[in-house]
């Protein structure tokens, strides 16, 4: 039964499951310029305000717009396989890490007369692997985190939009410079606030940027590639943190690393996932409505 065949089962749809995802249409289009060759494959993708950008095995940056699907252009890189890439929050400045573990900042401009303009390249991560990228609020800064722990900052030049305010340490050292490091691989990081959050195979930290000061999230540690993240809502100089613990389980804490409330989501594995509805997907009606549907 096709989602679009009807209302009523739709609706009921929704009410057995509460929530549900809907696929607004086909995303092949952005297979189209590497469908003429087999030895090209897509590692990673990131989705900004105006653009799609996808990292390809050839070492390729392609560029779509966003709400057509259209190719907008390709960057091509010299540096090995495009393994993580990461949008900008405001600006068309993207972020990304080849398979050598060189981290660049490239603006991919607006209209196809623009040229990219390459601002920032760090060796920080130089024969290793970048894991995560992260860029700060007022896109100003792109950290970069790795499976040997190592924790690294960019700093856009100050006519693209990098903070006066930022310490003159900071702008050292060609723009780049490790922040902090870890004894394990890091998994996960984000900012809110001059802070980072650093999440690594056994534990979470919170990084004061300005200072670089760090303490613990909780004090039990944990094995595994666990992550974790920043909820900002009301209050833009405060937020909280959620972070993975093993048995499917979320530590609420705050921005001083105090554990607030275990959360337990280990019953929801037993229930069905809601369908996915919309392109190409079939509604799954629950079993005792079928009749009803007939």
């Amino acid at each position: 039964m096709a989602a679009e065949s009807g209302g009523g089962e739709l609706l009921k749809v929704l009410g057995e499951y509460g929530v549900f995802l809907v696929e607004m249409g086909s995303l092949k289009d952005i297979y189209g310029a590497v469908r003429a060759s087999s030895r090209i494959k897509y590692n990673c993708l990131s989705v900004g305000k105006k653009f799609i950008a996808v990292g390809a095995s050839s070492g390729g940056l392609y560029l779509y717009y966003r709400k057509t699907l259209e190719y907008f252009r390709l960057i091509a890189t010299k540096d090995g396989q495009i393994t993580k890439v990461c949008f900008a929050k405001e600006k068309n400045y993207l972020g990304f890490a080849t398979s050598t573990g060189i981290v660049m900042v490239v603006d991919i401009g607006s209209k196809t007369r623009d040229k990219p303009k390459y601002l920032r390249r760090s060796e920080e991560h130089k024969g290793v692997s970048v894991t995560c990228l992260c860029w700060d609020d007022n896109d100003s800064r792109l950290f970069a985190g790795d499976d040997q722990g190592v924790v690294s900052a960019l700093y856009l030049p100050v006519k693209y939009g990098a903070n006066p305010n930022h310490s003159k340490r900071s702008l050292i050292n060609h723009g780049t410079g490790i922040v902090g490091k870890s004894e394990t691989a890091i998994n996960q990081i984000d900012y809110a606030v001059e802070k980072l959050l650093v999440s690594t195979m056994t534990k979470t930290a919170v990084l004061d940027l300005p200072t670089l000061q760090c303490w613990l999230v909780g004090s039990k540690p944990r094995e595994g590639t666990f992550g974790a993240c920043f909820l900002q809502q009301f209050n833009q100089y405060n937020a909280t943190i959620y972070t993975a613990r093993p048995g499917s389980r979320l530590w609420e804490a705050s921005m001083d690393g105090q554990v607030i409330s275990t959360q337990q989501y280990k019953h929801l594995l037993a229930v069905p996932s809601s369908p996915v509805l919309g392109y190409s997907h079939d509604a799954v009606v629950p079993q005792s409505n079928e009749e009803e549907c007939k």
